[in-house]
């Protein structure tokens, strides 16, 4: 009758409705935010397509973007245009300077392949840029093979190659 009674006041309802309410937020939600939040996460695709990291994963060496760790913190300016900034993002989550929110940065990035190689250098100086750096996501952004080509003009004297790999060609400017 004790039990009837509460009830009929609410009282237990009320509680019971309650820890029904606690139990179905900690199950819907609580539990796949503790999976989603604790999954481990890699890299995407993005990175592997084109070989950035592997020299890295075959002889554990300091290769591909991974050789930015090398460098002492410095500009780094990323040649290509890419959509989502993947490399100006690694470029700087591996302690360098990029300023991919720059206008003229990203004008430039758009317009990389139409450039000279004089107006690439001057424009590096002029910015104060070190590095210029490039991998497989350009071939994304513009023609492989107007890429080659102004990669070549650059080494023709204006830049020299500091690191090369499979994936990721950084040149460096001379004049900084």
């Amino acid at each position: 009758m004790n039990i009837f009674h509460k009830v009929k006041s609410g009282k237990l309802l009320k509680s019971v409705l309650f820890i029904i309410l606690i139990l179905g937020l900690i199950y819907t939600s609580g539990i796949p935010k503790y999976k989603y939040n604790s999954v481990q996460w890699y890299p995407d695709g993005t990175f592997l397509r084109f070989g950035q990291f592997n020299e890295y994963f075959q002889t554990g060496k300091n290769a591909g973007y991974m050789y930015l760790l090398n460098l002492q913190p410095a500009n780094v300016l990323y040649a290509c245009n890419h959509e989502f900034f993947y490399p100006n993002g690694a470029i700087i989550a591996f302690g360098h300077n990029n300023c991919l929110w720059c206008n003229d940065v990203q004008d430039f990035q758009k317009r990389f392949v139409e450039k000279t190689a004089a107006e690439i250098k001057d424009f590096m100086t002029e910015k104060n840029y070190q590095y210029l750096m490039f991998d497989g996501l350009c071939s994304e952004t513009a023609d492989w093979n107007l890429i080659q080509q102004k990669i070549n003009e650059l080494v023709d004297g204006l830049l020299t190659v500091e690191h090369q790999t499979d994936g990721v060609l950084i040149l460096k400017n001379s004049v900084n």
